[in-house]
């Protein structure tokens, strides 16, 4: 269960990622530049578990324990080459 959580989680920010990357100005600055094509942009996000601040308060406590049983590592949450961008970042 505590496995499930952790890849949910990645997920949802690997969504949020490509959600800011879709929705901002970066593939107009390619583009302009002729710049694209396949596997042309990676994008990787990494939470550096050793400087984590959890909160009491909120969150699940599952995820909590399962990112805090990881603390001496990072965890690679978003590992992403898009696919044919501009215009659209979609992971391959």
């Amino acid at each position: 269960m505590a496995s499930e959580k952790l890849q949910q989680f990645q997920k949802e920010i690997q969504q949020e990622l490509m959600n800011a990357v879709n929705n901002s100005k970066l593939g107009e600055l390619f583009e302009k530049n002729g710049l694209g094509g396949n596997r042309f942009v990676k994008f990787q996000c990494i939470l550096n578990l050793t400087n984590a601040q959890y909160s009491d308060t909120v969150g699940d406590p599952e995820l909590k324990a399962s990112l805090q049983a990881i603390v001496d590592q990072n965890l690679v949450t978003v590992n992403c080459d898009c696919c044919n961008y501009p215009p659209l970042c979609n992971c391959c």
